[in-house]
């Protein structure tokens, strides 16, 4: 759908992209990584026709965007932008309908078939029961999906997110990259989605490309090109790749030189302390204790607090509960 092929691209006679080539094909989201000032927005801008190539072509099903006109481009392509403004007094309905402009003619009023499509956009990112509201009343998670209910009133073939989950707290990550998944295969659309957050990409995303100094320099699937060696080169910075325990997705985790968290969440010496015999039975790890939940069961009495003596521990005694 997405065909990218020795783009060259900058600013002011300067070059920032590579010979970057780049595919993406409908029903597939693509993440591309790398730190700051690597080229990852401008690759954005040189697809959505904000920016002219050096050199090089951009493509959507074999036709180039310098022979699509502004309508075409905005009918093709949806943009979630990162930390997108949205206007202040407008309700998020009426921003979802600005979405359709692309489909309207000059001074044509939305008809029936528009309002349906905004609706079916707004009840897809559930942000249907915000249509009454100011888009200034809303919380961030809520912003994000009237933006991308915007994007998808549009009906765009390839949609684009600039690091979308840069405001978001962890539950509104997982929330926006999980809807972002199952449009793109639900409706089929090419995604392109620029994120900073390594494990966030690996664990969304069907294939990855990494790149650095304006190049790409990886791209294949998440467990093919986040590897050690390679974070570090791109990054500078060691890291440790962790499968994850269901999925085995990597997790990348930063290796630091910091003091070791206490170690008592790492010690078993509690398990070893004996119990009195009256509580033995209360206590749900213990044989006799199985079936009493907690020591909540009948007869049960409170179990002292025993001796802490272990000095992993003796701080933590105060969280200690039996």
């Amino acid at each position: 759908m997405l065909a990218v092929r020795d783009l060259h691209a900058g600013y002011n006679d300067r070059i920032f992209l590579h010979a970057v080539d780049l595919d993406v094909e409908r029903g597939e989201m693509l993440a591309v990584i790398g730190p700051n000032g690597c080229g990852k927005t401008t690759l954005l801008r040189v697809v959505t026709g904000v920016l002219t190539p050096e050199r090089g072509s951009v493509a959507f099903d074999g036709v180039d965007i310098r022979d699509m006109n502004a309508t075409a481009m905005a009918r093709s392509v949806a943009v979630v932008a990162q930390g997108a403004s949205l206007p202040e007094r407008f309700s998020a309905f009426e921003v979802v309908l600005m979405g359709r402009s692309p489909h309207l003619r000059l001074l044509q009023s939305e008809g029936a078939r528009d309002i349906e499509i905004v609706r079916a956009a707004m009840e897809r990112t559930d942000s249907w029961r915000l249509r009454t509201r100011l888009v200034e009343e809303l919380s961030g998670g809520e912003r994000q999906r009237v933006i991308i209910a915007r994007a998808l009133a549009q009906e765009p073939d390839l949609l684009l997110l600039d690091e979308p989950t840069s405001h978001l707290d962890l539950a509104h990550q997982l929330d926006a990259f999980r809807l972002v998944l199952d449009l793109c295969r639900e409706q089929r659309l090419a995604v392109v989605a620029v994120v900073h957050d390594l494990t966030l990409a690996a664990m969304f995303a069907d294939r990855i490309a990494i790149m650095a100094g304006g190049r790409i320099v990886a791209d294949g699937t998440p467990a093919a090109v986040i590897d050690a060696s390679t974070i570090e080169r791109v990054y500078g910075c060691p890291v440790r790749i962790i499968p994850h325990p269901t999925t085995a997705r990597p997790i990348v985790v930063p290796e630091i030189d910091v003091p070791a968290i206490n170690a008592a969440a790492h010690c078993h010496c509690l398990e070893s302390l004996p119990l009195p015999a009256s509580n033995r039975r209360n206590d749900p790890l213990s044989p006799s204790g199985r079936g009493v939940a907690e020591g909540r069961g009948e007869g049960h009495r409170p179990r002292p607090m025993p001796r802490l003596s272990c000095s992993c521990v003796r701080d933590e005694a105060a969280h200690v509960r039996f």
